[in-house]
């Protein structure tokens, strides 16, 4: 036991060590930012029920999205643009495999409102998997290819249906709001199965909302509360080591993790797909109060909008990004986490009571159409 102690701390210390020095080195600061110009700032989510009821052998599932639209205020901080009405689809998922699929790719047009091989036709994600796999595959490909779950699947077909919910809405918002400044989302830019001749239907989906949003010039910023990591306490001390003297937690920081795979060695990346292809990831923390959260950008925005000929020019546009997340984080409803995200948030999640509700009204509409009130079950 002894020996085999001695073997982990002696790794541990190594390890520890030489990226404690690469983080220190490439933490950066940003400034409190209580105030900001014009800003035009939407956020999307999306919520549901996987199912919210059965119906002999075939299933209903409930999805709900909603976007919220806010500005820059002198007075409010950040006032309400408008308020938009959540969209509702109930999905009927068979078990038999033909009809499947059919509701399937019924349901994801419905939530997006163009046809699949729209979407996987203006997406870059197949040049994505041509890079990772150095193979071409054709849309009809790449549309034969995508994975849809049994019908009882309900974790799985929650992600898919949660997931293109929230990116449909996405998309809706592009299309309906002029000069958005900011696009948020509470997600990630990973890409599950870039790396296999199968796909998911959202892994498009996310790619093609990345080439609108470019193309209306949006930041689109997938934000994730959901960090995990043994190197976090790591990160933690080098943010200490990096800022003032006497504090107990450093707040106001971000570090961008190894664009290339020789730029420097970050453990933390090894075997984790991070960035995702085609992104930038970002580990930052806005208030001590918060956690360290990650922020995925699209890599192609980065490149055209963030990246520039001298490092300290890339550093002030990065800058300005965390300062105007920070500006948006000021809320005393979610103070050190974008209010936006937080507000779409609260305004889509079904309670119990809603989805009890939602799932009565369907049946009664089902049983004046026919259908036996016995044969369903929850």
């Amino acid at each position: 036991m002894n020996v085999l102690a001695q073997e982990i701390k002696s790794w541990a210390n190594n390890e520890l060590i030489s990226n404690e020095e690469d983080i220190v080195k490439r933490i950066q600061f940003f400034p409190h930012t209580t105030n900001r110009g014009k800003l035009i700032v939407a956020s999307v989510d999306s919520d549901g029920d996987y199912p919210t009821s059965k119906y002999l052998e075939s299933y209903i599932y409930l999805t709900c999205s909603q976007s919220v639209v806010y500005k820059s205020d002198l007075i409010h901080g950040l006032k309400e643009v408008s308020s938009r009405e959540p969209r509702i689809n109930f999905s009927w998922i068979p078990e038999e495999e033909k009809l499947r699929r059919a509701a399937y790719e019924q349901t994801f047009e419905q939530l997006v409102g163009e046809s699949i091989s729209e979407i996987i036709h203006n997406s870059d994600y197949k040049a994505l998997k041509l890079q990772k796999r150095n193979k071409t595959l054709s849309i009809q490909q790449l549309q034969k290819g995508l994975i849809f779950p049994q019908a009882s699947d309900s974790s799985n077909i929650g992600i898919q249906l949660r997931q293109t919910a929230k990116l449909g809405e996405a998309l809706k918002i592009m299309e309906d709001v002029e000069n958005i400044d900011y696009l948020l989302i509470d997600s990630t830019f990973s890409l599950p199965l870039i790396n296999s001749e199968q796909s998911l239907y959202f892994e498009h989906l996310k790619r093609y909302c990345c080439v609108k949003a470019l193309e209306n010039k949006i930041c689109l910023l997938a934000i994730s509360k959901a960090v995990t990591s043994s190197y976090l306490p790591v990160i933690e001390k080098a943010a200490l080591a990096s800022g003032k003297e006497g504090e107990s937690t450093a707040e106001h920081w971000y570090i961008r993790l190894p664009t290339s795979p020789g730029e420097w060695k970050f453990s933390l990346i090894e075997d984790k797909s991070l960035p995702p292809a085609g992104a930038v990831t970002y580990l930052f923390r806005l208030h001590k109060t918060f956690p360290i959260m990650r922020l995925d950008l699209d890599r192609a925005y980065w490149d055209k909008y963030v990246k520039a000929t001298s490092q300290d020019e890339i550093l002030s546009n990065e800058r300005k990004i965390f300062q105007d997340i920070d500006y948006l984080s000021h809320d005393q409803r979610s103070y050190g986490f974008p209010y936006p995200l937080k507000s779409c948030s609260d305004r889509t999640s079904l309670s119990q009571a809603d989805k009890l509700t939602i799932r009565k009204q369907f049946i009664d509409v089902a049983v004046a159409n026919g259908l036996s009130k016995k044969l369903f079950s929850f």
